[in-house]
C-alpha cells in the first residue's frame, strides 16, 4: 500500500508523532521572538497535563489548523525500460510485511523489548522465511550457518518508570519508558529517588549539583535519530563522576515515541546503575512536575528495571549462492534483527535483498557475470557485526573471492520536516548517506549514476567507512571494497517504525538502482572498483563523531 498524504498520515497513524507544540498558549510569538505568556509564569499552565491529554490537546490544535493534501509522492515515478520489470515494489513491500509479522508475534508473546532481537526465536523464524524463499526460487549452496551470540545480550523483563503523586498530583506511569541496552538492574519493587534535571549534564550544568541518592534527568540532543546522540559522555558522567543512583535520558526527537535508544558505553558505567530512555512528552511532563515542587521536597520517580545478560543464545546467518561465468563473487548482504517493528532497520534492506534474489535467479547462470553471493546476517544490533565476524571466521575461502560487498540497510525511510516539535511527512524519502570504504571513483560514480536515474535522494558526498554489518569486513585479512545508501533518521528505533510508512514506490526504485549498479560492475569488469580509491577504512566511528558526542556535550 502506497503512503501518499504527508500530513494526514502523520497526525493519523500516531498521537506520539506530535511534539510539545508551543501553540498550546503557553508561549505566543511576537516579532520572532519568543514570550511566555503572563499565566504560564504565575503556574497556570495549560500545557500541564499527563502526556496522554497533552497530545490529545494538540491533536485537536494540530488539526484544526492544517488541511490534508493528497501530494503523492516523487519516488512514483519509477523509470521503465530498465530491464527490471520482474523487481516490483508491492513483491519487496510484501516481503517486508511478512517480516514485520515476526517482529509482532515477538510483542504478541509480551515481551517487553519486542522484536527481532538477535538470539530469540523471532530472529531465527524470520530468517527461516527467508530460507524457504531462496529454496523455492533455486539459489544453490543455500546454508543455515548458527554460532553462539558475539557478546552477551541484554534481556530485560521488566523497564517502568512512575512518578510519585504527592498531594493533589495522582501517580503517572510514563509508557515511553525503554532500556534496549545493558543497564544496572533493581529489585522488583524498583528504585524509588528524588528527581533532578540536570539539563544537558555538561560540567557546566552540574555545577553546585548533589546527585548522591538521586535519579537524574538528563536532556538528550539528538543529531541523527536516536544512534547519534548527545547523550553518551553526559550520562557516564553523571553516574561516574557525580553519583547519580539513576538516570533517565530525555530525547529532544520530536513527539512521545518509544525509542531503542543506543548507549555505547566501553568503560561498563551505565551497566551499574539502572537507566532508561523516554519520549518528548513524557520529559516535559517529567520537567514540569519538578518545576512545581520545592528545592526540600522534589518528586519521587520509581524506576524498575529488571533483566540480565545472556550469553545462552544462539544466532545464525543464511547464506545462498547464484554461480555465475567467473570465478569472482559480489556479495549481496543484510541484517535481519532488529528492534520492534524493524521495517526500516532493517527489513527493507533484507526485503530489497530478496528481491535481487529472485531477480538474478531467473536469469542464466552464463549471462551472471559473476557469482553473486547472498548474505542474511543476525546478532547485529547490540554487537555491530556478530553475525559478519562470525562469517568472516568460517568463511575465508568465500571471501578470497569476493571482490565487492553491497551493503543493504535502512532503504527507504519516509522524510520528515519538524515545524515547533511536530512531526509531519513529505512527499519524498528521507535522504540516504553513500558510505564507499575505498571512496573508488568508478563505484562514486556508478552511485551518483543509480540515485539520478532512479529518484534518489542523496547527501553529495560518500563517506570512507562502513555502514552496517559490513563494518565486520574490517576484521578480513583481505581488503574487500564495500558500498551502499544508508538512513538512519526519525524512525530508527522507534515503536512507530511500520510497514504503511515505507513506501513501496521508494523500495522498487531503491532495488533497481543496486540491480543497475550490480549490472554495470558486470559490463564493466572489477577493475574500475579498486582503480584510483585507497585501501578501505577499518574504523566505523570518525573523529569527528567522538569529538562532538565525547567531548561538546
Amino acid at each position: 500500500m502506497r503512503f501518499k498524504v504527508s500530513i494526514f498520515r502523520a497526525r493519523r497513524i500516531s498521537l506520539q508523532r506530535i511534539g510539545l507544540a508551543l501553540l498550546t498558549a503557553t508561549a505566543i510569538v511576537v516579532g520572532g521572538n519568543l514570550y511566555y505568556s503572563r499565566y504560564a509564569l504565575a503556574g497556570d499552565d495549560p500545557s500541564f497535563m499527563v502526556p496522554e491529554k497533552l497530545d490529545a490537546k494538540i491533536e485537536e490544535i494540530f488539526q484544526a489548523r492544517l488541511t490534508p493534501l493528497d501530494t503523492g509522492s516523487l519516488s512514483a515515478q519509477v523509470p521503465g525500460g530498465d530491464g527490471y520489470d520482474d523487481i516490483k515494489g508491492e513483491d519487496i513491500h510484501h516481503y517486508l510485511r511478512e517480516l514485520t509479522q515476526f517482529s509482532q508475534a515477538s510483542k504478541s508473546d509480551g515481551n517487553v523489548l519486542w522484536g527481532r532481537i538477535q538470539g530469540s526465536k523471532y530472529e531465527l523464524e524470520a530468517t527461516q522465511h527467508v530460507q524457504q524463499y531462496f529454496e523455492e526460487w533455486g539459489l544453490e549452496n543455500i546454508l543455515l550457518e548458527s554460532f553462539p551470540v558475539f557478546r552477551p545480550v541484554w534481556s530485560p523483563t521488566t523497564i517502568e518508570l512512575t512518578i510519585n503523586g504527592d498531594g493533589d498530583q495522582e501517580d503517572v506511569r510514563l509508557m515511553t519508558a525503554m532500556t534496549a541496552w545493558p543497564s544496572g538492574v533493581t529489585s522488583l519493587e524498583g528504585l524509588t529517588a528524588p528527581l533532578e534535571y540536570v539539563g544537558l549534564g555538561s560540567p557546566a550544568d552540574l555545577r553546585g549539583k548533589d546527585l548522591a541518592g538521586k535519579i537524574a534527568l538528563l536532556y538528550v540532543h539528538t543529531f541523527e535519530g536516536v544512534l547519534m546522540h548527545g547523550g553518551y559522555g553526559p550520562a557516564i558522567r553523571l553516574v561516574k563522576e557525580y553519583g547519580a543512583a539513576g538516570v533517565i535520558l530525555w530525547y529532544d526527537a520530536p513527539g512521545n515515541d518509544t525509542y531503542a535508544g543506543v548507549m555505547y558505553d566501553r568503560y561498563g558505567t551505565m551497566k551499574t546503575v539502572p537507566w532508561t530512555n523516554i519520549g518528548f512528552t513524557d520529559g516535559v511532563y517529567l520537567r514540569k512536575r519538578l518545576e512545581r515542587s520545592s528545592l526540600e521536597n522534589p518528586p519521587l520517580v520509581n524506576l524498575k528495571i529488571v533483566g540480565r545478560m545472556r550469553s545462552d543464545l544462539t544466532s545464525q546467518n543464511l547464506m545462498a549462492e547464484l554461480p555465475g561465468s567467473s570465478d569472482q563473487t559480489i556479495m549481496i548482504t543484510a541484517h535481519i534483527d532488529g528492534f520492534f517493528n524493524a521495517a526500516l532497520d532493517n527489513g527493507t534492506g533484507v526485503a530489497a535483498l530478496m528481491a535481487l534474489a529472485r531477480h538474478y535467479s531467473a536469469i542464466p547462470r552464463e549471462h551472471r557475470a559473476y557469482n553473486l553471493f547472498f548474505l542474511v546476517t543476525g546478532d547485529h544490533e547490540a554487537t555491530g557485526a556478530g553475525g559478519m565476524i562470525n562469517f568472516i571466521r568460517s568463511n575465508q575461502t568465500i571471501l578470497k573471492k569476493t571482490v565487492l560487498a553491497i551493503q543493504l540497510e535502512h532503504l527507504a525511510s519516509p522524510g520528515v520536516t519538524k515545524e515547533m516539535n511536530v512531526i509531519t511527512l513529505t512527499n519524498s524519502e528521507a535522504p540516504r548517506m553513500l558510505m564507499i570504504t575505498n571512496q573508488s571513483p568508478w563505484l562514486q560514480e556508478a552511485f551518483v549514476e543509480a540515485a539520478n536515474r532512479y529518484g534518489i535522494v542523496m547527501h553529495q558526498g560518500s563517506i570512507s567507512e562502513y555502514a552496517g554489518d559490513v563494518k565486520g569486513l574490517s576484521m578480513a585479512e583481505v581488503d574487500i571494497p564495500a558500498a551502499g545508501w544508508i538512513e538512519i533518521g526519525h524512525y530508527y528505533h522507534n515503536s512507530s517504525d511500520a510497514p504503511e510508512l515505507i513506501s513501496s514506490h521508494a523500495l522498487q526504485n531503491m532495488t533497481h538502482a543496486y540491480a543497475s549498479i550490480i549490472d554495470k560492475v558486470g559490463r564493466d569488469g572489477i577493475e574500475g572498483i579498486r582503480k584510483g580509491g585507497q585501501t578501505s577504512s577499518s574504523k566505523f566511528s570518525s573523529s569527528r563523531d567522538g569529538l562532538v558526542m565525547g567531548s561538546m556535550w
